[in-house]
């Protein structure tokens, strides 16, 4: 979560969705922004927290969601996946069927951007995607976080994987992944 307390503003990030880009482009002194970390449902303490202070509803801060394209965000997981392999000097031939069968443990693998969304109550916060936060900070709040953020890498599904081909994987056909997409794409955000 990030904390822009001159624009009185309030950033959720949930994991994977170009959060720690964002909290290193809007935490520096120029910018003033306020990294803030808390419990994870791992147990663990990280800046992926979602639970919104009551004073800062009260002194009327805004609240962002930002979100990452479903299918995309799924994929830059199972990257970030195999990425953390090779540096653990794991091996990392993990086919991406196989890492939808049976992710990684923890939440962050696990966890749906509508369950965050859901688990942290954020009814009522303005839905941003990843393509979308560069244009609403400059904006809306006079924050250019261009060219250091690039949404481009965020949502583009890349090394030659094709979208078609990741959508047919039984994962994708469950009624949490529909309902994740549904949600999204409903609202607007996607």
């Amino acid at each position: 979560m990030l904390l822009l307390e001159r624009e009185k503003l309030v950033i959720v990030t949930p994991p994977h969705t170009g959060s720690g880009a964002l909290h290193r482009i809007l935490c520096k002194a120029d910018v003033g922004g306020i990294w803030v970390n808390g419990p994870n449902p791992d147990g663990g303490v990280d800046h992926h927290y979602g639970a919104i202070h009551q004073g800062w509803e009260h002194d009327g801060y805004s609240v962002i969601l930002l979100i990452r394209e479903p299918y995309a965000r799924k994929y830059g997981l199972y990257k970030h996946y195999v990425w953390w392999l090779e540096k653990q000097g794991l091996t990392a031939d993990v086919p991406y069927g196989h890492y939808l069968d049976k992710p990684p443990v923890d939440y962050i693998h696990n966890e749906t951007q509508l369950q965050f969304y859901r688990r942290n109550d954020l009814d009522g916060c303005q839905i941003v995607t990843t393509a979308e936060i560069d244009d609403v900070l400059a904006f809306d709040y006079d924050i250019e976080i261009r060219p250091d953020f690039d949404c481009t890498a965020l949502w583009e599904i890349s090394h030659g994987v094709s979208l078609s081909v990741l959508k047919d994987h039984p994962y994708f056909k469950t009624e949490e992944w529909t309902d994740e997409v549904n949600f999204w794409k409903y609202s607007g955000s996607i």
